[in-house]
Parts: C-alpha cells; sequence; structure tokens
C-alpha cells in the first residue's frame, strides 16, 4: 500500500474528530482490496493527489478498520534520507523483526530468525541484513560485489514480509513515496512481485 500514514503508536483518531465525510467510494475499494488480501489475494493501492485533499487522514480512517483484520506497519520515507541506500529498508526490517536500537548483532540475528518462519532465511540472507542493521561480516563483504549483495536484501525482505503475512495478514504502508531512495524502491519493487498470491497489501 503506498501512501500518507501515521506512525507507529499515534492516537488514531483524536477526540471530538467529527467522522469522515465524502470518501465512502474510496473507503469501500480500500476494504475490498483488504478483504482480497485477507483470502491471499495480494494488492497494490496508491494513494495521490494535491496536498490537503485529505488522503492522510482517509488512511487514518481504513487503519482503523483494518488492524483488527491485519498487522499493519508504516514506512515513512525523509527528503534527507531520499540518497541513502536502504533507508526505508532498514525500518521496514526493523518493524517487521522488532529490532530496537540497543540489540546487539546475537539479538538481532534471533530476531532475524524469528520474524522469518515459517519460511526460513538463507545464511546469505541473513548476512545481508545483519549487515543492514550495522554488524559488518568483513570477510563476507570484501567477496561481496554490491548488486550480489543488493539481491541478497531483496530475496530476504520477500522472505521477511511473506513470512509475516502468512502468520496474519500484512498491510505496509509507504508514507511520502516520491523521497524512497533507489534501492528501497526496487525491494518494494520486488514485493510487488509476490503480492499476488499473499495475504498481503
Amino acid at each position: 500500500l503506498v501512501a500518507s500514514a501515521p506512525r507507529p503508536g499515534l492516537v488514531v483518531r483524536r477526540a471530538g474528530t467529527p467522522a469522515l465525510v465524502g470518501r465512502e467510494t474510496e473507503m469501500r475499494f480500500l476494504l475490498a482490496r483488504l478483504e482480497h488480501a485477507v483470502a491471499g489475494r495480494g494488492h497494490v493501492v496508491a494513494i495521490a493527489g494535491e496536498p490537503g485533499i485529505g488522503k492522510s487522514r482517509l488512511l487514518v480512517e481504513f487503519r482503523a478498520l483494518a488492524c483488527d483484520r491485519a498487522h499493519w506497519v508504516d514506512v515513512r520515507c525523509w527528503s534527507h534520507l531520499a540518497a541513502v541506500p536502504y533507508a526505508a529498508v532498514v525500518d521496514l526490517v526493523r518493524q517487521l523483526c522488532g529490532i530496537d536500537e540497543g540489540d546487539d548483532a546475537a539479538r538481532v540475528e534471533a530476531k532475524l530468525a524469528a520474524a522469518a518462519q515459517p519460511l526460513g532465511l538463507a545464511p546469505a540472507q541473513a548476512s545481508a541484513l545483519l549487515e543492514l542493521s550495522g554488524f559488518l561480516d568483513e570477510r563476507r563483504a570484501d567477496l561481496m560485489t554490491p548488486e550480489a549483495r543488493k539481491q541478497d536484501v531483496l530475496s530476504a525482505v520477500r522472505v521477511l514480509a511473506c513470512a509475516a503475512a502468512r502468520r496474519r495478514p500484512l498491510v505496509l504502508a509507504f508514507e511520502d513515496v516520491h523521497w524512497m531512495d533507489a534501492t528501497s524502491a526496487e525491494c518494494a519493487a520486488a514485493l510487488i512481485d509476490v503480492l499476488a498470491g499473499e495475504a498481503m497489501l
């Protein structure tokens, strides 16, 4: 799901916020796509338009309805990180795996392995994600080309997302995708390739 979205942990609706008006058609569309995803027929939905037309509000209301049916993950793209490779991917992996800032390499590795169930990560995939988390294997790094490393990351992200979707339907909400770095955009495209058969939106 490519759109604007609230960050994790924020209150979905403030007290006294009026009901969403005039977006019934859009909401029905989103809920129908969610039903398809829950049934294992994934979709990509783009919410686009001029600033101030209510994109974020629509997504807030959709999230409130979707969270009982699916696990929701927000990934925000920032202008100052637009040229930083894998910036959005690092955020996505941290959220899918529950990785915290203070986790050491062993803890991160354990969380990656747990999040990959029931599918599992190949050693090269796990190593690539450990590197993204700041734990560089210098011996492996010397042997890997940037393209090979990228392919390991792309395939590992697919594993994590598909594994999460098989445990519970998954909604991935990317905010401000015009600021997404190029390698993260490739990862997002790689996810689109497997959506059709997964419980993912």
